[in-house]
């Protein structure tokens, strides 16, 4: 980056200026509580105006009102009335604003200065981290770089910069959220997975946005039926995008998966309509056209508002995954959640370790999800060696080709089928195992899993199921003793 273009400050000293002027004017009511929650200090130029807004917010907060007499008392009380310019400047200030209604325009102007100084700044250092003769390898390098962008991108979504913040401030963020939580719970709740008791079992925070959730099962217990009950939610309940990078099916085949789910009706049916409608009733116990309406209806329902996104390239790299989404972030404005299946049919970079490889595309994923504001779900196989054991549930140490899973998602959710080592076992029945929660509870929550889909179940009714053809523990045998022989 040249010099010259960083002698270029960008601000806008007129649009901060009507900031604290309109704000002066407004008092406090929602219009100014939005403008709270879109600027922070730190998104002006000039010291004095950073003083000055900072004071105003702490009056909000406080419930007290903004005018240039209590504005001018509280700056006083800190010992900074002089160093912003007095009452003079805060007359000045409300003198000046060509209009209080307009104050939302002026904040974007000011808040889009701000994204435009701290991209210089970060841009700056990724340039630093190129040519620095420092010996860093090039893949620490590009992860650093990495961050840097996940930082830029955190910052035009919320204004909130790396780093050490003064605890007032994030303090002062809680409360806005806080406060917004109130008005609008919706707004700032996690995602819902589709499922009742598992949502239940996850709390009222849900899965929290910026969050990577991996999903560990050996073949045939369902990855792929969550993966699809996860982004038909998002779609449908949700109504936010969903971008499913599936490495391992073909794009139809997914489609065909949520469609089998949103209808109710057995994913096989759909290569057999041209059977005797006698015979096709008698195999699957519904009607044609009854099979062909629920079929119509539901895709209706997962195309209508065009939020679904399928990528079927086998082996893409990390960089694919990010530039896509980078790409429909810009034209869709926000994204519910990103799926990849699975981990390692991912393209990795050369490593020593086929776990060190993983280990990065993990990381990179957990940024991803940083800088997406979104949840990213990520299916990963297992390893044999839990078959071994007598208890086949898994366990997130079960991951196979990488261990840096644990450290890096923030749910870990296990899938078991105990069908599939017992025949005499339940054969829908499949149990979700919550192993770890960084935001809430673990525990285990059970599905019916049919036609390839997963279906709400009743919990205490799946529990008696889950007893059907155990083995009864062996009775050990005490032999008939003689009274002689005591």
């Amino acid at each position: 980056m040249s010099s010259e273009v960083l002698k270029v400050i960008p601000y806008d000293l007129s649009a901060e200026q009507m900031v604290l002027g309109a704000l002066m004017l407004s008092g406090v009511n929602a219009k100014t509580d939005a403008i709270f929650s879109m600027l922070k200090p730190e998104s002006f130029y000039t010291l004095a105006h950073q003083h000055i807004y900072a004071e105003m917010r702490s009056l909000a907060q406080a419930s007290k009102p903004i005018d240039i007499l209590t504005l001018e008392h509280a700056l006083k009380s800190k010992g900074i009335s002089d160093e912003v310019g007095g009452l003079a400047y805060l007359a000045e200030l409300s003198s000046n604003t060509a209009s209080a209604g307009n104050v939302k325009a002026y904040a974007e102007i000011v808040r889009s200065e701000a994204v435009k100084r701290f991209t210089l700044g970060k841009l700056q250092d990724c340039e630093s981290l190129i040519f620095e003769k420092n010996g860093l390898p090039v893949e620490e390098r590009l992860e650093a770089i990495s961050r840097l962008m996940s930082e830029i991108a955190d910052y035009s979504r919320d204004g909130k910069s790396q780093g050490l913040r003064r605890g007032r401030d994030v303090g002062m963020d809680w409360v806005e959220d806080y406060r917004l939580r109130m008005e609008n719970p919706d707004a700032v709740r996690g995602l819902s997975t589709g499922l009742l008791a598992l949502d239940g079992l996850l709390g009222p925070k849900g899965l929290v946005k910026q969050s990577l959730i991996a999903v560990g099962a050996r073949p045939k217990c369902g990855k792929t039926a969550f993966y699809a009950m996860m982004a038909e939610n998002c779609i449908l309940n949700e109504k936010k995008p969903v971008l499913l990078f599936s490495l391992e099916m073909s794009g139809k085949a997914i489609f065909e998966r949520m469609i089998s789910k949103r209808a109710s009706v057995n994913s096989n049916a759909f290569y057999e309509t041209q059977n005797n409608q006698d015979d096709f009733y008698d195999k699957y116990h519904i009607h044609p056209e009854t099979f062909n309406s629920r079929v119509l209806s539901a895709t209706e329902e997962l195309v209508q508002d065009d939020l679904l996104y399928i990528d079927d390239t086998p082996a893409v790299s990390m960089a694919h995954i990010r530039n896509e989404c980078r790409r429909i972030k810009r034209e869709r404005g926000a994204i519910g959640l990103i799926g990849v299946d699975y981990l390692t049919l991912m393209k990795a970079e050369k490593a020593e370790r086929n776990d060190l490889a993983y280990g990065q595309i993990t990381k990179e994923l957990k940024n991803l999800a940083r800088e997406m504001d979104c949840v990213v779900l990520l299916l990963t196989q297992l390893n044999r060696g839990l078959e071994n054991r007598t208890d086949k549930r898994p366990l997130p140490s079960d991951s196979r080709d990488t261990g840096q899973i644990e450290q890096e998602c923030d749910y870990w959710f296990g899938l078991h089928k105990e069908s599939v080592y017992n025949e005499q076992a339940d054969q829908s029945l499949t149990e979700i195992l919550v192993r770890l929660n960084r935001h809430g509870g673990t525990g285990k929550v059970y599905v019916d899993q049919k036609f390839g889909s997963m279906f709400e179940c009743d919990q205490i009714d799946a529990e008696r199921r889950s007893q059907i053809g155990k083995k009864e523990p062996r009775q050990q045998s005490y032999k008939k003793h003689d009274k002689d022989d005591f």
